[in-house]
């Protein structure tokens, strides 16, 4: 059975109606097949800044489903004391089903990614990836840790980014809209006041 991730993006300001609280800042589009009265459809779709299903991201992020070599960013936290109420409506939905919520600000997935920017990978590859990979010209595409020796692969270790750099990447996008940020330098004030949250189901 595969396991999906839930991840909801959210954003901490003052003087709401005099409060400060962490608002969901997620897009939301129209669901063109929702009827008023029906409940197996919502009003709303969720468009999150990560849809995918990469299981060495998943055990960066909460030890699910794999386990990285450095270890998890941390242990499932879960969900925190002052999530936005449309991130813990969304949340209980999934009730049971849902597993390993946690969450973590820009600055804590920034800093995890300095110190861990690469992911170590082995395998058996082609001949001519081997060629590519021995020159600096990219890393494999696809490779097996066991091939027919007919088929005359070579075995090859090496270093890929990390899959954490896709959420940081489009989280970072995120605070630069939210907090009118123009440049590329680190902001850990602002880099504080945005986070994801999130959890599995499987």
């Amino acid at each position: 059975m595969g396991c999906d991730i839930h991840l909801f993006t959210e954003k901490y300001i003052s003087n709401v109606k005099g409060e400060e609280k962490w608002v969901n800042i997620d897009h939301w589009t129209h669901n063109p097949w929702y009827k008023e009265g029906k409940d197996d459809e919502k009003m709303l779709d969720h468009v999150s800044i990560y849809s995918g299903r990469d299981y060495e991201l998943f055990g960066i992020l909460a030890d699910v489903r794999s386990t990285p070599d450095e270890g998890p960013i941390s242990e499932p936290r879960g969900l925190p004391e002052d999530v936005s109420d449309v991130t813990k409506k969304e949340s209980d939905i999934w009730g049971r089903d849902g597993h390993s919520h946690t969450y973590f600000t820009l600055r804590e997935l920034k800093d995890y990614l300095e110190n861990n920017p690469t992911i170590k990978r082995s395998g058996m590859i082609t001949p001519d990836e081997a060629e590519k990979l021995d020159k600096g010209d990219g890393t494999p595409d696809c490779w097996a840790q066991w091939v027919n020796q007919e088929l005359k692969w070579v075995y090859r270790e090496w270093d890929d980014p990390t899959p954490l750099k896709k959420i940081v990447d489009k989280l970072n996008e995120k605070m630069k809209e939210e907090f009118w940020v123009y440049d590329d330098l680190r902001h850990p004030e602002k880099e504080e006041h945005i986070r994801i949250v999130f959890w599995f189901d499987n």
